[in-house]
Order: structure tokens, then C-alpha cells, then sequence
């Protein structure tokens, strides 16, 4: 079986190697490879860049030509590859944006469409500062998949409740794939008590406005026995470090690193401290959770999918520093606390979140398509 996946307009294997996600996802597709899918990637990238990322692999790769500018690449699809599409017997979208492109292709060359979407952009659609044009591809590249798909699958609950209300598509169209877990995270979790009476926390995500990082400081600065360790990037980070250099705490900045190799910096880290403003089905929760980390963030929707409050973590009234402070301070006290709450967290993203669980789930929606 033949499966093309397309991947995000604009987009090439590279951006998954600088977003740390590249071992991540081919090591998902050798999975499938194994289950006799033979996995070809499209992408608006040149050869140059694409190629010695697959090295090692079986995985084939449709590349743009050089001589293609990126504008014109999309309408010229079906004519440059047209062999492999016709060769083809299922297209798969990585994301919303490119389904356009997907789904002329199978309407050319008669194939299944298969639409991911992790991100909804319709749902974020009135703060983001995008020209009209723009948002009206968002809507039209949306209702496609919602409507000429065989099957879509969707990484979170509100995500299904948005799509199907917005374009009167039924729920059941929709398969509902949360995000998976490496299995390297699960093994770097180790079911002991700590009895350290400094917290180590952490945030793990891009240094932007809405992901709130500045608040980060705001929550820890009363504590003398805490230690903050930022993983990420983005235009805060000056920002951020001026600011961190005013307060008794230790905090200390680390580049972005390959989602590999996220597991050993949550190692010996107690707290994932996540006061975003939006978030999808987060991988960054999930693989804290899987590593032991008790997570305290904002009770927005998708998050709510996957924290159980004083449970396997703590869901907490957006931006209520007081509460974020009054939670940490019972962690710091309770060791007993600690221990049941990072047990509890790992034994729910092992049992719901492991990546053969993700993979069945993968073959079925994959079958519908045939």
C-alpha cells in the first residue's frame, strides 16, 4: 500500500529537524513501514535539503526542483509528480495548510484523502494577524477536509466539537488521535520519593505571548527554594533573562534540543509549570507527564483533556498567580503528595498516550481509506 503524505504548505524535512520533531515522526512512519505501507513524503523543500535526512531510511521523498519558485509549486503538483500520484493509493495531510493541494491530487488521479489536523487555525482565527486572503484559505482548506475527506483524525475533543459544528459535519466522521509518547520518555521515569526540599520546575515551549513566560517569573519569585530551567526559543527570551537576573531565584536557559532528547532534561525535574493562554492536545504535557512531572497550567480546553485536577495534575483559573503559589507550596511541603501525583501522571500517559496504541488506532483510520 502506497501512502503519500503531504507534508505542511511551505514546508520541508528540515523544519522538522529545527523543531526537534524529525526522530520523532519518521520513527512513527518506519512503524507503519512495517505494517507494509510503502511511506513517500512531499515536500516544498529542494532535494538539496530533503535527501540526507533519509539517509537511513526506505522512505522516498518528492522534492520541488530548483528551478519551481515555492508560489508556483503548488499548482504544478500533479504535473511533476505525476507518476508517483498515479502510483498513489492513499494522500494523507500532515496539517490543514496544503490541503488545498492534496486535495486537487486526488481528485486528478482518483484517491482517498486523508486529513490530519493537530492544529485548528479557525479556532485562533480572530487574534491572528493574517490578511483576508489568508483567512479565507484557512476556512476553505478546513471545509475540504471536513467535507471530502474519507476519514479526518483530530488530537483533541474541542477540536471534533469546532469542525463539526462550524461546517455541519457529523462528530463520528472524526477519529479522535491524541498525540503519542516516545517510549525513551517512559523509561527515563523512576518511581521514587524525593524528599528534596528545593523544587526544580520547568517550561518547555516557544517564548512568545501567548505561551505567558514572563508570568513564569511573577509565580516563583517568593519561593527561595525553587529553581526555574526554561527550554525554548522565541522573540521573549531577552525579555526573559533581564527580568530573571532581578530575582533570588536560579533560572537557567537552555536552546531548543531534539524532541529525543527532551526526556533527559526533564530528568530530576519536579514541575511543568504551563501558564499558556492556548494550547492544542500538548506534547509537551504528555511527555512531562510520561517522565513523572507534575504539571500545573492554565484550565483551558484541550488541557482539560489530559489533566485531572489533584489528580495527575493541576488545572489552574488562568493567570491566578496566587493559586499557582499556593499549589507549589504544597508540593514543597508534601513529599508524600509528590510522589502520588508523579506516579499517577506517568501510569496515565503510559496507559492512553504509548505509541502502539496511537499506531492501531493509525491502521484503522488508514483502512477506511482503501
Amino acid at each position: 500500500m502506497n501512502l503519500l503524505i503531504f507534508l505542511t504548505r511551505g514546508y520541508n524535512l528540515n523544519h522538522w529537524k529545527e523543531n526537534g520533531t524529525l526522530k520523532r515522526e519518521l520513527s512513527f512512519y518506519k512503524l507503519l513501514e512495517n505494517k507494509n505501507y510503502k511511506i513517500t513524503f512531499l515536500s516544498y523543500g529542494t532535494e538539496i535539503k530533503d535527501r540526507s535526512l533519509l539517509k537511513k531510511t526506505n522512505f522516498k521523498i518528492l522534492n520541488r526542483p530548483m528551478w519551481v519558485p515555492v508560489a508556483l509549486y503548488s499548482f504544478l503538483i500533479p504535473l511533476i509528480h505525476f507518476k508517483a500520484l498515479k502510483k498513489t493509493n492513499i494522500i494523507k495531510t500532515n496539517q490543514i495548510f496544503g490541503t488545498l493541494e492534496a486535495f486537487f491530487c486526488c481528485i486528478i488521479f482518483n484517491k482517498s484523502l486523508y486529513s490530519r489536523s493537530g492544529y485548528i487555525p479557525s479556532s485562533k482565527i480572530s487574534y491572528l494577524k493574517l490578511s483576508l486572503f489568508s483567512k479565507a484559505l484557512i476556512f476553505l482548506e478546513e471545509f475540504i477536509a471536513c467535507r471530502y475527506s474519507k476519514t479526518i483524525s483530530v488530537s483533541s475533543k474541542y477540536a471534533i466539537k469546532h469542525l463539526s459544528k462550524k461546517y455541519k459535519v457529523k462528530k463520528k466522521k472524526f477519529k479522535l488521535l491524541y498525540n503519542f509518547v516516545d517510549p525513551i520518555f517512559f523509561s527515563s521515569f523512576k518511581s521514587k520519593k524525593n524528599n528534596k526540599k528545593i523544587l526544580d520546575i520547568c517550561f518547555v515551549g516557544r517564548l512568545v505571548n501567548s505561551k505567558q513566560p514572563l508570568l513564569l517569573l511573577e509565580i516563583i519569585k517568593e519561593f527561595k527554594n525553587i529553581n526555574l530551567h526554561i527550554l525554548g526559543v522565541g522573540p521573549l527570551l531577552k525579555t526573559l533573562k533581564k527580568k530573571s537576573s532581578k530575582i533570588d531565584n536560579k533560572v537557567v536557559f537552555y536552546d531548543r534540543v531534539e524532541n529525543s532528547q527532551v526526556s533527559k532534561f526533564f530528568k530530576n525535574k519536579n514541575v511543568l509549570l504551563l501558564p499558556t493562554l492556548e494550547e492544542g492536545n500538548s506534547k509537551v504535557i504528555l511527555e512531562a507527564m510520561s517522565c513523572g512531572l507534575i504539571v500545573m497550567t492554565n484550565d483551558i480546553e484541550c488541557n482539560k483533556e489530559l489533566i485531572k485536577h489533584k489528580s495527575n495534575g493541576y488545572l489552574i483559573k488562568r493567570n491566578d498567580v496566587g493559586i499557582y503559589k499556593s499549589y507549589l507550596s504544597n508540593i514543597i511541603r508534601d513529599n508524600k503528595l509528590k510522589y502520588e501525583f508523579s506516579t499517577k501522571a506517568f501510569s496515565f500517559a503510559k496507559k492512553k498516550y504509548n505509541i502502539k496504541r496511537f499506531l492501531n488506532l493509525e491502521l484503522l483510520q488508514l483502512k477506511k481509506c482503501n
